[in-house]
């Protein structure tokens, strides 16, 4: 029996959990972290976050939060504002990659959602830091 989602439910998914009344943050990991490996963390404090120590770091909340449909590829697409880390010092170690995740009030009930791995381990020297998200959106669901 073949079964699949239909676009707009993705998208609707997507705003409900992702994005309609949510805060979700972004944390920068240095190359000690268990994010990239460990699929089925059911909070932040489950993973070895190995987080950037470097001057003038901190946690982002992402803005201008969206989910779109993608009728032509049949999928439905989050996606937020670029991300900037000013001034942002160097770590004990090179960031990996970034934690997307739905914050509750701490930590412990704070939801990781999305890992997104650098092309390349990146070293801070106190300039500004950005992540900039991919032009189609930073992931989607799809069906297939």
């Amino acid at each position: 029996m073949a079964s699949h989602w239909f676009d707009k439910a993705l998208t609707q998914l997507i705003n409900s959990y992702m994005v309609s009344g949510a805060t979700i943050k972004v944390a920068l990991c240095m190359t000690n972290t268990t994010a990239d490996t460990v699929f089925n963390a059911a909070t932040v404090s489950a993973l070895t976050l190995d987080e950037c120590d470097g001057v003038n770091y901190s946690r982002k909340t992402l803005t201008s939060l969206a989910a779109n449909q993608d009728d032509t590829d049949t999928e439905g697409v989050f996606d937020a504002d670029d991300v900037t880390f000013s001034s942002l010092g160097a770590g004990s170690r090179a960031s990996q990659g970034a934690l997307i995740f739905k914050f509750g009030t701490s930590d412990s009930d704070s939801v990781p959602l999305l890992w997104v791995e650098f092309t390349s381990p990146v070293t801070h020297d106190g300039t500004d830091f950005s992540i900039v998200w991919n032009s189609s959106g930073i992931a989607y669901v799809q069906n297939g």
